[in-house]
């Protein structure tokens, strides 16, 4: 009987082992999965570097549907980045919301804009054109700023062009800007006329 008892021992011990080995193997297939999954979230919102037509965009994906999902919408409100005072900065960025501004002309669609102030002391001069037209200072889809990215970043849903002085003024850069979101707008419309599906 103490040898069927041993056996019977050694045999329980080997199913133990044999269970919490498959356990490990279970708890490793799920971190696994965890890491894979959390590794897919963390870099699917990572913006990527795409190069369009000259430009640099950044974009978590194709930046050509994401500029299609942002300039869809009826109303499309800019905002203008500006300084105080009569900052020659200022006319770079009107340049560039002009080629934006022509590019919806072209297909008769109409964008609002307003302009911001953040360097101004007086609140009530931190903001120009606040109307509904511009629903009030908000929900901008095109944010023109001066900033060294030199890019255009596609991000929550609005179209930032993000440049230096220097940059803004170049003809080169507004002409290939207004010829992307026009190439976009034309494909919008054609869409809306039923001349395409998506």
């Amino acid at each position: 009987m103490a040898e069927t008892e041993k056996k019977e021992k050694v045999e329980s011990e080997k199913k133990a082992k044999g269970s919490n080995q498959n356990y490990d193997i279970i708890i490793l297939v799920a971190l696994f999965v965890i890491v894979l999954l959390a590794s897919y979230f963390f870099f699917s919102k990572q913006l990527r570097e795409f190069d369009v037509k000259g430009l640099k965009v950044l974009a978590k994906s194709d930046p050509a549907l994401e500029f299609k999902e942002i300039l869809r919408n009826d109303k499309i409100i800019m905002k203008e980045y500006l300084f105080p005072n009569e900052d020659e900065r200022n006319s770079y960025v009107g340049l560039v919301a002009g080629e934006i501004a022509g590019a919806f002309s072209i297909f008769n669609r109409s964008i609002a804009a307003f302009g911001y102030v953040p360097e101004e002391t007086d609140p009530k001069k931190q903001y120009i054109n606040c109307v509904e037209k511009t629903n009030f200072c908000s929900n901008e889809r095109i944010v023109v700023q001066i900033s060294n990215c030199n890019c255009v970043k596609l991000e929550d849903g609005i179209i930032y062009v993000l440049y230096e002085k220097e940059r803004l003024k170049e003809d080169p850069l507004r002409v290939r800007l207004r010829g992307i979101l026009g190439g976009i707008l034309n494909e919008i419309e054609l869409e809306r006329k039923g001349g395409k599906n998506s």
